[in-house]
Formats: C-alpha cells, structure tokens, sequence
C-alpha cells in the first residue's frame, strides 16, 4: 500500500507552477497528482488546521466549534475539486493558535499533535485492516506546511509509524519543493527527497501523573478545578502493558493486553469531551478558546490501541493463563526480526522451562517451587527484566493436556506493576 500525506496552510493563494519531480514536469497549484501519478500512490491524506476558517467565520450564523472547523474542511475539499481535479481519501483538520484577521484561537499548541496522532492512527489501523499485504511506502510532502503543521505532523506521523513497523515492512519517504519567489518567476521547482529510510519498530512510552485531558494550563485555577471535577481518570493498567511491551516481557504483555474496540470508544468519548468544552464567543473578533488540553496519556491510550489492533491481527489476545507455545508465537511475530538480544532472551526461557528436569505439576506451583527453591515474598528486580518476565516467584507453571501453560502470580503482582510503571521514564 502507498500512501501520500500532505500537510497545506491556506491554498487559495497558491499560483500555478511547474513542478518536476523524477524528471516529469507539471503545471500545477499543488503537487500531489504529479506525485500520485510518479508513485502510483493509492491513498491520500490531507493534513491541516482549523485557523483556515479565519476568512469565512463572519459567514457563521451560530458559534458552534464544530461549524467552525467544516468550515476549514470545506476550503481543502472544495480547492481540491474544483483547483486540482482529486479527492483526498481523508482530510484532517486539527487545532490551532494565533490571532488572525476575524478570528482569535486559544489553547495549548500540542492539542495539534495529539488530534493528528489520534486521526492519523485511526486512519492506518482501518486502511490497514483490510490490507493483507506486508509492505507500505509512505510519503509525507511538507511543500505547502506553515508554522508548526510540518514538524508536528512528522512527529506523530514517525511515532505512529514506529509502532506499525512491528508488524509491516515500511519504507518512509519526505519531500519538499524549492522555494517559490515570485519575483525571481523560476522556470520550475523541484520536489526534493529530504528523507528516504526504512522505519525500524520503535515503542517510546512516558509516565505521567496526569489524566488523558486536563484542564487549559492558561485558565484561572476556579475554572480549572470546575472543569477538572468531570474529567476521567487514567487507567494504569495501559502502563503496565506499553511497559510489558516496550520491556519485551512477553507473559505481561499477554495478561495486560487491552481490549481495543474498548479503547478505541474511550479514546472517542475523550476527543468528544475535548471538543465540548470549546468555548466560541463574538467579542471584538470571535474566539475560539480551548478549555482542555491533552497529555502524554492520552498518546499512551492511542498508543495501546495501535499495539492491541497489531496484536489481534497476529492472533494475540489477552489471556490471564498463557500456553507456553503462544509466548514462542508472540517472540516470533514481534521480536524475533528486529531485536536479537530480546528474542534471544526469550528462546532460553522457553527451552529452561521446556527441558526443566522435574515433573511439572497438574496444579498451580510458582516456577521457584517446582525448581526446588525457596519461594520469597519479593520479586528480584534484576532477574524480573533480564530473564524476560520469568522471575521465578512471580511465574506460576502448570501442565493441562500435555501443553505447559503459566501465569502471573497473583500475590506479588503488585510488585511487578510497580517495576512496570517505575521503569518508565517521566514526560
């Protein structure tokens, strides 16, 4: 699958002109049907910014956000009609700040990274789920990008990618055109490659004590803890598991996989709730401010939801008693290519409780029992993430129709949630 992602600012004032790119030219106001054409491109994406709406906000006949942010999606997919003869698969219009000509937008700046990491996840994960192939090229074009669209959209695009290539092989491509001086009138511009690479599996979680959305770090403090009151919680059990995950410990992973359509529908109820508490009012100019702010754990649950839609596609699902031949399959889609010394790690537990020289039992005995060593009621810290998750006390092993199955013992388990969430690094 081949997919273009554009990032625009305003196109209305864009002028006509030649674009080359891999030694064809053509007069256009954009270049993505020369690139579509050149890399026989399949799905499109436009990404842009609700400040668009600046021109035609005196047009609005109520102050409803929502109203103000069609009207941005209109002005992208109407200039792509009637200007350059396509329909992008998917526009994308996030949030923005500034003050502009009819219009004043308030709230944190990274609320557009966050909605673009969410859109842009969603998207791939439904594209995707009809995609039986392996490989995926993806080309981000940044020519038309103003501010701070280009670098954010490659941020959340790169992150999002990272995770995807534990399960796809991606080739990742950006391009940029010449700069267009008017008065210089160049003959052509170029579409430069600035980056051309093969994405490599990458899964960077950060802990915070914040919930997924908190108040506007701009508000008063009454407001904040008015509007803070309504808010949900963070469930630390989406830690555990980017943490099992991130840590390759692969009984963990298992036991804290979420449920991903559960996810999914909290992720939207979260998103809605940004957008409820949007303020739009008509003082001098109309404002738009953003009550809430999204954190690093909302990117934790989008996160998850990328890894638990990769898991169930690989036939990985949460299970809380593991058949040790599911642990090989898990190593074998997920670590085994890219990382040696993880996958290595979890061979040599798997044939150590394989080939152990004791019976094991009918019944649930912790792994330090069956191997005859005194059972302790802590949970080495050192040997619980060098061996992979097989601490033996926290491992219970049993055998059930000839097939060894394991699970986590339930009376430490509150320790290794704690070496889980402690080892991640602060945000």
């Amino acid at each position: 699958m081949k997919i273009l992602i554009s990032t625009w600012g305003n196109p209305k004032g864009w002028e006509e002109v030649t674009y080359c790119y891999k030694e064809s030219r053509k007069r256009l106001k954009d270049v993505s049907p020369l690139i579509k054409e050149k890399e026989g491109i399949e799905k499109t994406i436009i990404v842009s910014i609700d400040t668009l709406s600046d021109e035609c906000v005196s047009c609005l006949l109520n102050s409803l956000y929502r109203d103000i942010k069609n009207l941005s999606y209109s002005l992208i997919q109407n200039f792509c009609r009637e200007e350059i003869g396509y329909t992008p698969d998917r526009i994308i219009i996030s949030y923005g700040v500034g003050e502009f000509n009819n219009s004043k937008f308030a709230g944190n700046a990274m609320d557009f990274y966050y909605s673009v990491f969410k859109e842009l996840s969603f998207t791939f994960v439904e594209w995707l789920d009809e995609f039986n192939g392996n490989r995926i090229e993806i080309y981000l074009d940044i020519s038309h990008g103003i501010n701070f669209l280009p670098v954010l959209t490659y941020r959340a695009l790169k992150e999002m990618l990272q995770i995807l290539a534990y399960g796809f092989s991606i080739k990742f491509t950006v391009l940029n055109s010449d700069t267009y001086i008017r008065t210089a009138r160049p003959d052509f511009l170029n579409i430069n490659i600035i980056e051309k690479s093969k994405i490599l599996p990458k899964l960077t979680v950060y802990k915070i004590d914040k919930r997924p959305i908190e108040p506007y770090f701009g508000l008063i403090d009454e407001e904040k803890g008015k509007i803070g009151k309504n808010l949900q919680s963070f469930d630390k059990n989406i830690l555990y598991f980017l943490s099992s995950f991130m840590y390759a410990l692969p009984v963990f992973v298992i036991r804290y996989l979420p449920d991903k359509e559960e996810l999914k529908n909290k992720i939207k109820d979260i998103s809605d709730e940004f957008e409820r508490n949007i303020e739009v009012k008509k003082v001098r100019k109309l404002e738009v401010e953003r009550k809430i702010e999204f954190t690093i754990n909302f990117e934790n649950l989008v996160k998850a939801y990328i890894l638990s839609w990769l898991l169930n596609r690989k036939s990985i699902y949460k299970k809380d008693e593991v058949e040790l031949e599911k642990i090989k399959k898990i190593k074998e889609e997920i670590w085994e290519r890219n990382f040696p010394i993880e996958s290595n790690r979890i061979d040599v537990e798997i044939n150590v409780i394989k080939n152990l020289p004791y019976s094991k039992p009918k019944d649930w005995k912790t792994y330090a029992e069956i191997i005859g060593k005194r059972e302790e009621s802590n949970i080495d810290k050192r040997n619980f993430f060098a061996h992979a998750g097989f601490e033996h006390n926290i491992i219970k092993i049993k055998i059930e129709n000839q097939k060894i199955k394991l699970k986590i013992n339930s009376k430490l388990e509150s320790i290794a949630k704690n070496y889980l969430e402690d080892n991640l690094p602060g945000g």
